[in-house]
């Protein structure tokens, strides 16, 4: 009890606990959010809307082009090191770059909404929440400092207590939704949130920063985020793939239905990130002391708790899903079987284990990357064949079939490497 309390008390110990607690708020914002807008402008427009955040997403990998990840890498170096000049030139460089190439893109969607034929209205969106790619990029660059600054919990924070209870808050102040009215109230809870937390991240720079001259290292930077670049590119656009194709080959109203039946397959993984808080922290020490054997054991009870878990969402959603999309509208309850669907591939994905943990944190990033880069490939091409003939069911299948070939994948991996399982078989 004693050693138990000691843990509870220690700094590790409360960090895990303040980022568990911000995600479960993160999730709770971001599903209500989701059916207040789902609910609010109906099937379509809702598609037009989860159809241009998904391509900007895409747009955001280029614009940030990895800079936030060099930044929280040299922010924790500078805690060591003191080269503070240093981090003060790359974030105002990266700011700079960010809010540069996200306006030039901005500009660039507003001049095709104009100039092209838009029978579907998504260049229209996309030219309406555009401003995005700046906003984000910045609320991006935040973040990634404050982990750098070992402030874990604050940077998981700004979604969760500011952008979605903001534009949550927007929502229901707006007097009826139209897609333009959201789109100023996203952007809107996006900047005032910038501005909040960068009141919190000028506290938490040390006194030094302050008074730095800022330094450059122009082409150090750029041979650093290149790589983290290419590698971002491959998980955003296997993320988003399914969207883009849906939006591509069918009409808006579909595109609505399945974002709004993806998000909640979204719920039955939760239990996976609970326990990667607590296996991740643990790979490094287990794989230099050369202990993988006992490591694999662990993680194998904690991964069929999880699995438990997982399954008990998964029939939750499988009694209750229909009535949970028709809180939106009866259109969504479309989706019901759409919902099972991903929820087969995320049981899949938390019936597999830590695998993309183990690989990262053992320095196989690589096989990482070629996991996604095969789990993306068939994600397209499944998707090529299957959505234009069976429509969201054609997508959903793709979408869970691509994401056990990820798992698959990554686990042939762990056992190649570490001749480890570590999933719930």
């Amino acid at each position: 009890m004693t050693r138990l309390r000691t843990l509870l008390r220690s700094p590790l110990a409360r960090e895990g606990l303040g980022v568990l607690v911000s995600r479960v708020l993160a999730i709770a914002l971001q599903v209500a959010n989701g059916f207040l807008l789902a609910r609010g402008l109906g099937a379509a427009e809702y598609g037009r809307y989860g159809y241009a955040l998904s391509v900007l997403h895409i747009l955001l990998v280029g614009v940030n082009l990895g800079f936030p990840t060099v930044v929280m890498r040299d922010v924790g170096r500078a805690l060591v090191e003191g080269t503070w000049d240093l981090v003060k030139g790359l974030r105002r460089f990266t700011a700079l770059w960010m809010l540069g190439t996200g306006g030039l893109l901005s500009l660039l969607l507003v001049f095709l909404a104009g100039r092209l034929p838009d029978p579907h209205g998504r260049l229209e969106a996309l030219a309406l929440l555009s401003p995005f790619l700046m906003v984000a990029s910045i609320e991006m660059l935040q973040m990634f400092t404050l982990k750098g600054l070992k402030r874990i919990v604050l940077a998981s924070f700004p979604f969760t207590g500011t952008f979605y209870a903001l534009f949550l808050l927007t929502l229901f102040m707006l007097q009826g939704l139209t897609l333009p009215r959201v789109a100023l109230g996203f952007i809107g809870s996006y900047l005032l949130g910038i501005l909040i937390f960068q009141m919190a991240l000028g506290r938490s720079f040390p006194p030094v920063y302050r008074s730095a001259s800022p330094r450059y290292a122009i082409r150090s930077w750029f041979a650093s985020a290149l790589p983290l670049f290419l590698a971002g590119s491959l998980f955003v656009l296997n993320a988003q793939v399914d969207m883009v194709m849906l939006g591509w080959f069918r009409g808006n109203e579909e595109v609505g239905i399945y974002r709004l039946a993806l998000r909640l397959a979204g719920f039955i993984s939760f239990p996976l990130f609970v326990a990667n808080a607590s296996i991740a922290p643990r790979i490094v020490q287990h794989h230099i002391a050369g202990e993988m054997d006992r490591l694999a054991r662990w993680i194998r009870r904690l991964i069929r708790l999880a699995f438990f878990g997982a399954l008990l969402i998964y029939g939750g959603l499988a009694l209750l899903g229909g009535w949970a999309l028709g809180l939106a509208g009866e259109t969504y309850r479309q989706g019901y079987g759409v919902l099972l669907l991903l929820g087969l591939g995320q049981l899949v994905n938390v019936g597999a284990g830590s695998v993309g943990w183990i690989l990262q944190m053992t320095h196989r990033e690589r096989d990482t990357a070629i996991g996604v880069g095969i789990a993306l490939l068939s994600n397209v091409v499944l998707n090529a064949l299957l959505t234009p003939r069976l429509g969201y069911v054609g997508t959903a299948i793709a979408t869970a079939l691509s994401l056990a070939c990820w798992n698959l994948t990554l686990s042939w991996f762990v056992w190649r490497h570490h001749r480890v399982r570590v999933g719930v078989i």
